[in-house]
C-alpha cells in the first residue's frame, strides 16, 4: 500500500522515528499521558488480564494460568484507561479497557492528560507499534533469557512520540480503524479457506489410501471397523507382517553436543507434519561399540513422533522400516 507523500518533512531528532512531516510536533510520553496507581482494597472486581489479542476479562473460576491470593491488591482500570504488560516487552502489550475492572499492580495503567490535545486511538496504535516492531525493546532493561525485558518509569516517561494536530490524529486513527478491518477480514476469508484446504486434503489422501482409485470396484468388508469396505482384491492385515518395528533409544539430554562433527540426533521437535524439520538440531558424540548403530535412520525409513512423559529424556523416535 502506498500513501501519500507530505509537501516537507523535518528531522524528528528522535533515532527511531527520523523524518516526521513539516508541523508535527514531538512530545514524551510524560507530556502527553499520566499514570496512575489505584490499589482497590477489595475483592469482587473483574480481573482483567493484558493479552496480545487485547484486555480480556480473566476467569479466575475455572483456575486456569496464574491466579493471585488476594485481588484486592490490584489495581482500578477504569473504561479508557490504558493498561500495558511494561514487565515483558518480547511477550507483552498494551490496549485501552473497554471494562471498569482491575488488573495486576505490576502493570502500567495510565490516561490522556488532554483529549483535545491527544486522541487515545491514535496513540494506541503507536503504542502497539512499539510492542509488534520492537521499538520499545530498545529502550527496555533486564534479563531477556528469563523473559523479563521491562520498559522502567523513566524510560517510559521520556520516550518520544509525533504529535500532529489532534484533527488528523483522529483521521490516520480513523484510516487505521477502516484498512485493519478490511485486512483482518481477508485474513479470515484466507484461513477459512486454507481449513476447507486442509481437509478436502485429508479426505482425498484417506480415500486413496483405504479405497483406491478405481471408482467402480468391487468392495468388501474390511473387517475392520474404523476401516469399513476396501476393494475386494485388496489384502488386509496386522501390520506386523508387512513392516518390521524399531522404537528409538532414550539419549540423556545432559549429554547433547552442538558439535556438528558428532553424529545428528532426530527428537520429537524435529518430526513435522509430512516432513523432518531441522530448525533446533543436537548432535551426540559416539563411542566405539556403543551399540547405536541399529538406531541409525536411513533414508526411506518412516518416523513417528512419540510424546514423552519426562523431560530429563528425549527419544530418538519409533522408527518403521518398510
Amino acid at each position: 500500500m502506498s500513501f501519500p507523500r507530505y509537501e516537507s518533512y523535518k528531522d524528528s531528532g528522535v533515532e527511531w522515528l527520523r523524518e516526521v512531516p513539516n508541523g508535527w510536533g514531538i512530545k514524551r510520553i510524560k507530556h502527553l499521558f499520566e499514570i496512575k496507581k489505584r490499589i482497590s482494597g477489595a475483592e469482587g472486581y473483574e480481573v482483567l488480564s493484558i493479552t496480545q489479542q487485547g484486555i480480556k476479562i480473566k476467569d479466575i473460576e475455572s483456575g486456569d494460568g496464574q491466579l493471585s491470593m488476594d485481588y484486592s491488591k490490584y489495581q482500578f482500570v477504569e473504561i479508557g484507561d490504558f493498561a500495558m504488560n511494561h514487565m515483558d516487552l518480547l511477550t507483552g502489550y498494551v490496549d485501552i479497557s473497554r471494562v471498569f475492572g482491575v488488573t495486576s499492580p505490576d502493570y502500567r495503567v495510565f490516561s490522556v492528560r488532554d483529549d483535545e490535545v491527544c486522541f487515545d486511538r491514535y496513540y494506541l496504535y503507536l503504542f502497539q507499534m512499539g510492542y509488534r516492531n520492537k521499538i520499545f525493546y530498545a529502550f527496555g532493561q533486564g534479563s531477556s533469557q528469563l523473559g523479563r525485558w521491562r520498559f522502567p518509569t523513566e524510560q517510559f516517561n521520556g520516550f518520544e512520540f509525533p504529535s500532529p494536530s489532534i484533527q488528523e490524529q483522529k483521521q490516520i486513527a480513523a484510516f487505521l480503524d477502516r484498512e485493519t478491518a478490511k485486512i483482518g477480514a481477508l485474513i479470515a476469508e484466507q484461513q477459512r479457506l486454507i481449513e476447507l484446504l486442509k481437509e478436502k486434503r485429508q479426505a482425498v489422501i484417506s480415500h486413496a489410501v483405504t479405497k483406491g482409485l478405481t471408482p467402480n470396484a468391487q468392495m468388501k468388508d474390511s473387517g475392520i471397523e474404523w476401516l469399513g469396505e476396501v476393494p475386494r482384491h485388496w489384502r488386509v492385515g496386522k501390520c506386523g507382517f508387512y513392516i518390521s518395528i524399531l522404537s528409538g533409544f532414550a539419549f540423556p539430554s545432559t549429554g547433547f553436543s552442538d558439535d556438528d562433527a558428532d553424529t545428528k540426533l532426530l527428537r520429537g521437535i524435529n518430526v513435522g507434519v509430512s516432513r523432518l524439520k531441522w530448525d533446533e538440531t543436537v548432535y551426540w558424540k559416539r563411542l566405539p561399540n556403543d551399540g547405536l548403530d541399529i538406531y541409525a535412520m536411513q533414508i526411506g525409513d518412516i518416523v513417528l513422533g512419540m510424546d514423552r512423559p519426562l523431560i530429563s529424556e528425549v527419544s530418538v523416535l519409533q522408527r518403521l522400516r518398510i
